[in-house]
C-alpha cells in the first residue's frame, strides 16, 4: 500500500483589520455620542457626530455590498 500525499496547506486568508466591523461599530458610536450631545444641546457637535455617523454608515453598507459583489 502506498503512501499518499498530503495536500492541506494552509494559507493565511485572515485579514488583520476587518473593515467591517471598524465602521459598523464606528457608527454606533458616533450615533451614540451625537444623541449625547443632543440631549445636552450642544447643537453644533451633535451635527458633526451625526455627519461622521451618516459617513461611516455609508462606509460600512459600502464595504459590505463591495464584498458581497466581489464573491
Amino acid at each position: 500500500m502506498a503512501i499518499q500525499p498530503v495536500n492541506s496547506v494552509k494559507t493565511n486568508t485572515y485579514n488583520k483589520y476587518n473593515l467591517v466591523k471598524y465602521t459598523g461599530y464606528g457608527a454606533l458610536g458616533f450615533g451614540a455620542v451625537s444623541v449625547i450631545q443632543a440631549s445636552r444641546h450642544k447643537i453644533k457637535s451633535h451635527k458633526f457626530f451625526a455627519g461622521l455617523s451618516i459617513l461611516s454608515a455609508l462606509a460600512h453598507v459600502g464595504i459590505i455590498e463591495y464584498f458581497k459583489h466581489k464573491k
